[in-house]
């Protein structure tokens, strides 16, 4: 598959400058950034940390991520540094290992055989089933110690990007922090809560495009499913990509991933009135799979204007009445 156009603003920019001193603009914009976030985090400012989530090329490298994003899940300053265990857990909790046992777990272990498909490269088999063990053992740990919440298909694939990006001590709660706040709604014992939330998606398109949700209103949004469940961490296939992804979504609210799919779906436009609306298959088809190529900065910068001109709160008030924004 293609890999997804991330233009970042990054040290592997191309489009390079010089300035009169000779220094490189592409770097000197590059470092001005990085300054920029290092110090959002110095003083956990969650307002700038988000504004420079949203800007091209996010939080620039996974070292940067490691200190933003743990400040977005809400995670206390000291929690790794004082009062946490190795697996960054209280050291006054009990090992997960002697938990009782989550009811999801055999399906926790079919999907984590199916993890790392397409990233990190060329890892060895040894490389690999230890990557897979630390995996289960990160998803079975946050449920056994919460066992009220239920497990999803495609959770592991959120899972394996924390893994992949937060250092160890990390990996528990920050994965803890994302299901208790952010994911909640899709750990229920029935996913009739995310489903509904799908239909903000054809609210948004009502409001923004008319002409496009007349076209799709015989199609139901549940195209929308794979992605806004599992923060498009099913569907994107390169690391580098989906991290710049998790910069934006952790910032955002949950509902952001719909205005996301909304995003994804004015792109294509021209695909979608080229089939037939009377074809709602034919269009669930092309919708349920992310487009190639997948120009990531393009659509969050639409998907940021579409919440700030369709905020949900209009979208609820349209839902109940005709004149509503939605």
């Amino acid at each position: 598959m293609e890999e997804p156009i991330v233009r970042e603003l990054d040290e592997k920019t191309t489009n390079h400058n010089t300035r009169a001193d000779g220094v490189d603009v592409a770097d000197a914009a590059v470092d001005e950034k990085k300054k920029a976030i290092l110090e959002a985090c110095r003083r956990r400012d969650l307002d700038a940390l988000r504004t420079l989530a949203e800007s091209p090329g996010g939080f620039l490298s996974d070292n940067i991520r490691q200190q933003a994003w743990p400040i977005l899940l809400g995670l206390p300053p000291d929690h790794v540094k004082s009062e946490a265990g190795h697996d960054g857990v209280e050291s006054s909790s009990p090992p997960w290992e002697s938990l009782p046992p989550h009811k999801d777990e055999d399906q926790v272990q079919l999907d984590v055989n199916r993890a790392f498909i397409y990233y990190p490269d060329n890892q060895s088999e040894a490389q690999l089933a230890r990557q897979k063990a630390l995996l289960s053992n990160l998803i079975v740990s946050v449920l056994r110690r919460h066992p009220y919440l239920s497990y999803f298909q495609g959770y592991h694939d959120i899972a394996q990007v924390l893994l992949l990006v937060l250092p160890a001590r990390l990996h528990q709660p920050s994965l803890t922090s994302l299901s208790l706040f952010h994911i909640r709604d899709f750990m229920l014992p029935s996913l009739a809560p995310a489903v509904a939330q799908l239909h903000l998606l054809p609210d948004i398109l009502r409001a923004a495009d008319p002409p496009l949700w007349r076209h799709l209103s015989r199609t139901q949004p549940f195209f929308a499913l794979s992605g806004t469940l599992t923060m498009y961490a099913h569907d994107i296939t390169t690391q580098r990509a989906v991290a710049r992804l998790f910069d934006a979504l952790l910032a955002r609210p949950p509902a952001f991933s719909l205005y996301l799919f909304a995003a994804i779906v004015r792109a294509r436009r021209a695909e979608l009135f080229a089939t037939p609306p009377d074809e709602p298959e034919m269009l669930h088809s092309i919708l349920s799979k992310l487009p190639v190529p997948l120009d990531l900065e393009a659509l969050l910068a639409e998907a940021a204007r579409l919440e700030r001109e369709v905020p949900p709160s209009a979208c609820a008030r349209g839902a109940a009445s005709p004149g509503g924004a939605c």
